[in-house]
């Protein structure tokens, strides 16, 4: 059994699963459908880019040790 990581529903052994990677875990995130899949891939890219884009922006800082 399982949950769906968008719409959370609920899911018995022997139903469909769409599997999408995770952008921070080593994992991948059970989907019911791939509306859902689609979904969740889209927030998990969106994810990554605020982080490459954080990185983008983020001053270089000189210090000495």
């Amino acid at each position: 059994m399982y949950k769906c990581e968008n719409c959370r529903a609920k899911k018995d052994f022997g139903d469909d699963v769409y599997l999408v990677e995770s952008a921070y875990m080593e994992r991948f995130l059970p989907t019911c459908s791939k509306e859902c899949a689609k979904t969740i891939r889209d927030r998990e890219i969106k994810k990554v880019k605020t982080i490459i884009d954080r990185m983008e922006n983020t001053e270089i800082k000189k210090e000495r040790w």
